[in-house]
């Protein structure tokens, strides 16, 4: 990746943020319904707070995967195949958000 990169929703597994940009970080799992949605929900949390999310520029290889073994159990495999409940939240919470421009408090 050559240039910094706007996105909507990031991948917060190596996630960097101000603590003090979320006052509200200890009632996010209060109000998340399911879980391994992280990546979803922090980046829902950024948009209503009208943070803006990039990916970083990067040489090719600066991240790599750890060892990938038979018994590890990734939510990527679990729900690759059934990813409904992402997608509803997805296409129903970004899309009332986006288009009208209700905060994630309002929803």
């Amino acid at each position: 990746m050559n240039e910094d990169v706007k996105v909507d929703i990031i991948g917060s597994g190596t996630l960097l943020f101000k603590r003090e940009w979320y006052d509200d970080l200890d009632e996010w799992y209060d109000r998340c319904s399911n879980v391994s949605m992280d990546d979803i929900y922090v980046s829902f949390f950024a948009r209503s707070k009208n943070i803006p999310r990039y990916v970083l520029a990067h040489k090719e290889g600066y991240l790599k995967h750890k060892e990938i073994k038979k018994e590890d159990n990734y939510v990527f495999d679990k729900y690759v195949n059934n990813d409904k409940v992402q997608t509803d939240f997805i296409n129903i919470y970004f899309f009332i958000f986006f288009f009208k421009q209700k905060t994630a408090y309002e929803i």
